[in-house]
C-alpha cells in the first residue's frame, strides 16, 4: 500500500510540475469561449511545424516511442503512468525536435472523446468548437473538432 501511495504522490508531483504552465491550453480555452475557430498557430508564441496530440490514458511508452526521434528526454517529462485521465499531452515540434509541450486539461477543450494520437501539421491544426452535453458539475465542456483540410 505504501508503494502505491508513494508512486501516486510522485506521479502527482511530476504532473503538477509539467502542467503548472499551460499558456497554449489557456489560450485555446480563451479563443474557444470567445467564439469562432481555434487555430493553434494563432495562439502559440513560438515557431513550430507540427503538433502531436496524445489523448488521456496514452502510455508513456507509446508517447515516447512516437516522439523518439524528436524528444530524447521524453521519459523525463511524461509521467510513468502516462497521460492522465483529465488531460491531453500536446507536443509541438519544429521538424527536428520538440520545442514545447504541455498537458492540456480537458476542461480547456476535448480534442477527442476516445483515446487518440494525432500528428497535425501547422496548417491542419484548426478546430471548430462544439458544446458538449452538460456534466452537472458546473463546468461547461466543449469539444475541439478537427476541420477538414
Amino acid at each position: 500500500m505504501r508503494t502505491v501511495l508513494t508512486t501516486f504522490m510522485a506521479a502527482s508531483l511530476l504532473l503538477g510540475a509539467c502542467s503548472t504552465s499551460t499558456p497554449v491550453s489557456d489560450a485555446v480555452r480563451t479563443r474557444a469561449t470567445s467564439g469562432g475557430p481555434v487555430v493553434l498557430s494563432e495562439v502559440t508564441a513560438f515557431p513550430w511545424e507540427a503538433v502531436h496530440v496524445f489523448g488521456p490514458y496514452a502510455s508513456r511508452e507509446s508517447v515516447c516511442k512516437a516522439l523518439d526521434a524528436l524528444w530524447a528526454d521524453c521519459k523525463e517529462h511524461v509521467p510513468h503512468a502516462g497521460v492522465p485521465e483529465g488531460a491531453y499531452l500536446t507536443a509541438f515540434s519544429d521538424g527536428s525536435r520538440v520545442v514545447h509541450h504541455e498537458f492540456h486539461p480537458r476542461r480547456n477543450g476535448e480534442y477527442c472523446l476516445d483515446s487518440c494520437q494525432w500528428v497535425l501539421q501547422k496548417n491542419e491544426a484548426v478546430f471548430t468548437v462544439v458544446a458538449s452535453p452538460a456534466t452537472g458539475d458546473g463546468n461547461d465542456r466543449f469539444s475541439l473538432v478537427r476541420r477538414a483540410p
